[in-house]
């Protein structure tokens, strides 16, 4: 599930994140986990990207939000 959560972070889509990011959750993975192994990495996707030139600050900021999102979802579990 971690590889389909950092292609939703790349293409921008929040519903899928969240639920990937919830289901995730509800396996045991730890929030580091997936902040390290499909967040963090979809990100970096995102910058090499526009780097490239591939895509633009509006899609930048469109992963970013929906990073955001699950980021949300995650902080109850961070100190754990």
């Amino acid at each position: 599930m971690k590889e389909p959560l950092k292609q939703a972070i790349i293409d921008g889509n929040a519903d899928t994140a969240t639920a990937l990011t919830t289901a995730l959750l509800a396996t045991g993975a730890s929030a580091r986990e997936i902040l390290d192994e499909a967040l963090l990495p979809g990100m970096e996707v995102v910058g090499v990207r526009m780097r490239d030139g591939d895509c633009f600050i509006p899609e930048v900021l469109l992963s970013a939000r929906v990073m955001q999102s699950c980021l949300d979802l995650l902080r109850p579990h961070m100190a754990a």
